[in-house]
């Protein structure tokens, strides 16, 4: 004779009702809200690109591309060659 098999069931409700079956966190609401975002984001770009942002005083236009030149001097190579002898693993 075999023993008696017992089942243990979960309460679905109990656990829908602390969010983990739906609510905010559903995928669908996610879904929901991601799209929202990148319809507002889109129209925001619209509006901008139609309307257009006001001119820069020559002042700002010189600084801004002060701290371009210095960006693109601080990202370049910086002496570096490719036979340097600084590098031990360099050919």
């Amino acid at each position: 004779m075999s023993a008696p098999v017992t089942t243990t069931t979960t309460d679905l409700a109990a656990l829908g009702s602390l969010g983990s079956m739906g609510g905010l966190f559903s995928t669908t609401v996610l879904y929901a809200l991601a799209c929202g975002v990148a319809v507002g984001g889109g129209l925001a770009l619209l509006a901008v690109a139609v309307r257009g942002l006001p001119a820069k005083p020559e002042h700002q236009k010189r600084k801004a591309s002060r701290r371009a030149d210095e960006l693109i001097r601080f990202a370049g190579r910086r002496g570096s060659s490719p036979r340097s002898s600084a590098s031990p693993y360099c050919c």
